[in-house]
């Protein structure tokens, strides 16, 4: 997160979490994070989008434009079902703006009617109250948080740039949001936060490294397998030892 800056922006958050929750963006958590957040959301009210989600179709937009203002967050999968969260960090929710994205009758490039199964998730610290539509179901950063965290302790198949990530966000919204309201950290969370710039230089050093050996491999094997350049030093070397076995049959013909 110190990477996007100004943490306490709502919109670096909103952009990290729907690039987690997005199993298209370069990161190999594929659904899983998204599979979190509909489990979080799940204890406190029905969530009626079935899980585990199915990644191949799902797609994911920030700001997505309605009649009566932009929702924070939309992620859906046409025509079966959509998700809109509208995200809190500091800020309470100004002008009922869940009362006007519930009665949106157009989302992005969507239209709510066509859709099947439609829910509506208002992410926001334990600290603030209620949305104002009872359509949206409230989901604290705080319940949320532990979800991320056993996908990541969960999971040995993610790379260790996601992890590292991953890991980012985590650290970034317990430092930001109040730490009473939060369960113990992970031993990865904290871990990751007392030796995180050595990951990132590690992080770095690795892919250095890997680019550098990959670059030498591709450049040994036209080296030794170009069969331009190979055949061209075979028609060299034939060349040479031609003209050197000429050369020694004219000697010889001489002295002869």
């Amino acid at each position: 997160m110190e990477i996007l800056g100004e943490t306490g922006r709502e919109r670096y958050w909103e952009r990290y979490l729907s690039y987690f929750l997005d199993p298209t963006t370069p990161h190999d958590f594929g659904a899983d994070l998204l599979n979190a957040l509909l489990g979080a959301a799940r204890p406190t009210a029905e969530v009626s989008i079935p899980t585990p989600v199915e990644p191949k179709n799902v797609r994911v937009t920030t700001q997505a434009q309605t009649a009566t203002g932009p929702a924070d967050i939309l992620v859906y999968d046409p025509p079966s079902w959509f998700l809109c969260i509208e995200l809190k960090i500091h800020a309470s929710e100004t002008n009922r703006q869940t009362v006007r994205y519930a009665n949106a009758s157009r989302i992005g490039d969507i239209e709510t009617e066509r859709y099947d199964r439609g829910e509506y998730v208002y992410l926001a610290p334990v600290s603030s109250g209620p949305p104002a539509s009872e359509r949206f179901t409230t989901l604290s950063w705080q319940t949320l948080v532990p979800y991320f965290e056993s996908v990541l302790d969960s999971g040995t198949e993610y790379s260790e740039r996601s992890r590292v990530q991953l890991s980012d966000f985590i650290t970034t919204v317990r430092r930001e949001l109040p730490m009473d309201d939060f369960t113990e950290f992970s031993d990865e969370t904290r871990l990751y936060a007392e030796y995180a710039d050595t990951i990132h230089s590690l992080t770095d050093a690795h892919e250095k490294d890997w680019r550098a050996l990959y670059n030498n491999l591709v450049r040994t094997f036209y080296d030794d397998f170009d069969p331009l350049e190979n055949s061209g030093s075979r028609r060299s070397r034939t060349r040479s030892a031609t003209a050197s076995s000429t050369s020694r049959g004219g000697t010889r013909s001489t002295t002869a």
